[in-house]
């Protein structure tokens, strides 16, 4: 009967880091989800900039740094949604998609 109640505290031990490991990455999935929909418009101005430094014929530059930061700001939010909409709550599912950077400016 005394073992059988040993492994009880052991367990709930085990349960509650797990909880506090669970909160953690959840309050910083909410975090960089709330960051990364707040400056997705930002990754068009980044790359336009980005592809302007570039050497090539101008219109061609910058088309295709709108086009670029077009798409990266489409993956941003659709990133951002995520960490907000599904990984923030389930567990399992906290790593979101794997955006580079992780935020777009890691001040805010």
């Amino acid at each position: 009967m005394l073992a059988c109640l040993v492994p009880g505290p052991l367990w709930a031990d085990a349960d509650a880091r797990e909880m506090g490991t669970y909160r953690q990455n959840m309050k910083y999935d909410l975090a960089r989800g709330l960051k990364n929909i707040m400056t997705f418009p930002g990754e068009i101005l980044v790359s336009f900039q980005k592809y302007h430094e570039r050497s090539g014929p101008p219109v061609v530059r910058q088309m295709v740094g709108i086009l670029d930061g077009t798409v990266r700001s489409v993956q941003r939010l659709a990133s951002g949604a995520y960490d907000l909409g599904v990984a923030a709550w389930w567990p399992g599912y906290q790593e979101g998609f794997p955006v580079k950077p992780e935020t777009l400016f890691e001040l805010l």
